[in-house]
């Protein structure tokens, strides 16, 4: 596959939700994608379901990973497999996606460079789970993490805290799409549960490397962007509808913290190793862009 878009959505025994990522892939406005699901589950079963499902159509194809490889970790072991050619748009997603009828449409139509972060509505919360991380975290940010996951019951009521935090932003927020802004704008971090990579970004060294087994991708993407000298876009044409957290939760189980301890673990590592960052940047420049938005859209 030499163009169009490749789409990698990385499963663990959620075969219903990649049947109806399928269906939302052929009502699609373009027929030029492909998609590989590896199959991180471990289960016979599971991935001759999978085999099931992906056989209606020969634009869809099952990748049996020979262990839970986690999320990217899944990803890369695709593209590692000779039948796997880097089309235009490489799409790593979760299966718990749906694709706009113009999704594939859209993409293509934009030029071949950077990162695409799309538009991913929630259907928990309704609005945009992007821009994930609108500037660098500073080094501040990065200590806080890490003194949330010093226990697991820290690490419990951190999470539910934010969670609940979150849910009561979007009750204040009237309007789902007013931190989107008229166009597309640069960020620094997209959400990990769809992300779009230019063939440009692999030609000049971009890779899935992610040294976590899950969480905080979006930080090593955002590093190794701001390293390569790779734009990150949030693109409003590009959309996307997300059944969120259907296969983590936001009440995390002892292996579950372990996993987002090491995320932490390498996404502090990642930001600390900066020393020229000062500490409060990060908010700082997200905040003067924020009301730089609101200025415009007034």
């Amino acid at each position: 596959m030499s163009g169009g878009v490749l789409l990698v959505a990385v499963n663990y025994r959620s075969a219903p939700d990649v049947e109806r990522l399928i269906e939302s892939l052929r009502r699609g406005t373009s027929p030029e994608w492909r998609l590989v699901v590896v199959d991180n589950s471990e289960s016979e079963a599971q991935s001759m379901l999978l085999a099931r499902i992906c056989g209606g159509d020969e634009r869809a194809s099952v990748i049996v990973a020979p262990a839970n490889l986690g999320y990217f970790g899944g990803a890369r072991y695709a593209l590692s497999v000779p039948s796997s050619l880097t089309a235009a748009w490489t799409v790593v997603t979760n299966v718990d996606v749906r694709m706009s009828s113009s999704f594939v449409e859209a993409l293509i139509a934009l030029p071949d460079e950077g990162v695409i972060a799309p538009v991913i509505m929630s259907a928990v919360s309704g609005h945009d789970q992007n821009p994930h991380l609108r500037s660098r975290p500073g080094r501040w940010r990065a200590r806080v993490w890490q003194l949330q996951m010093a226990t697991t019951w820290s690490a419990r009521l951190s999470i539910a805290l934010w969670h609940a935090a979150k849910r009561a932003r979007h009750r204040m927020r009237r309007d789902p799409g007013r931190d989107r802004g008229p166009g597309p704008f640069q960020i620094y971090a997209p959400h990990g549960s769809c992300v779009a990579f230019s063939r440009s970004y692999f030609q000049r060294g971009g890779t899935l490397d992610h040294e976590a087994f899950l969480f905080a991708e979006e930080i090593t993407v955002g590093e190794r962007c701001r390293l390569l000298g790779v734009r990150v876009m949030h693109e409003p044409s590009v959309m996307v509808f997300h059944e969120e957290h259907r296969s983590t939760g936001w009440w995390r189980s002892r292996r579950m913290i372990e996993w987002q301890r090491e995320s932490v673990k390498v996404a502090s590592g990642l930001l600390l190793a900066d020393r020229k960052l000062m500490p409060e940047r990060g908010w700082l420049v997200s905040r003067i862009a924020s009301l730089h938005r609101k200025r415009v859209n007034q």
